[in-house]
């Protein structure tokens, strides 16, 4: 990066808030992928980025749909924490993204905050990042 030697700098902050990340049925993470690959960063924890939500799962944690979530990339979280988590498609095995809850008794499962929506259960859960914040645009 020009003006630091080419080191790093120590946090970075990525704008995918024009991709949205499920609050709802997990969504395909692959448009995700590449426009991360467009811009040339690699994501490490402790890194920042931002992205909209779509769907209601998470209504009653305040979440709404068009919420922009500002997200710290790691790879584990807390019991109870709100959470970008990542699991296989059912058909295609490909990776869906979506905006849930981690229990507060452990397990494997994804906790929406919304009665109308199940929780996810699934073996292959990964965490990619805690829910640090939200912008909601003025109404």
């Amino acid at each position: 990066m020009p003006g630091n030697g080419g080191l790093r700098p120590a946090r970075v902050h990525v704008d995918l808030s024009e991709f949205a990340i499920a609050a709802g049925p997990p969504t395909a993470v692959q448009p995700i992928e590449d426009a991360l690959a467009e811009t040339g960063l690699n994501l490490q924890d402790g890194d920042f980025f931002t992205h909209r939500v779509e769907g209601d799962s998470m209504r009653d944690a305040g979440i709404r749909e068009g919420d922009a979530l500002l997200v710290r990339r790691q790879a584990n979280a807390r019991e109870g924490d709100i959470v970008v988590a990542t699991i296989p498609d059912e058909v295609t095995g490909e990776p869906r993204a979506t905006i849930k809850r981690l229990p507060r008794n452990g397990g494997t499962r994804l906790l929406p905050e919304n009665p109308a929506y199940e929780p996810i259960e699934n073996d292959e859960i990964t965490i990619i990042g805690k829910v640090m914040g939200l912008w909601r645009a003025p109404v």
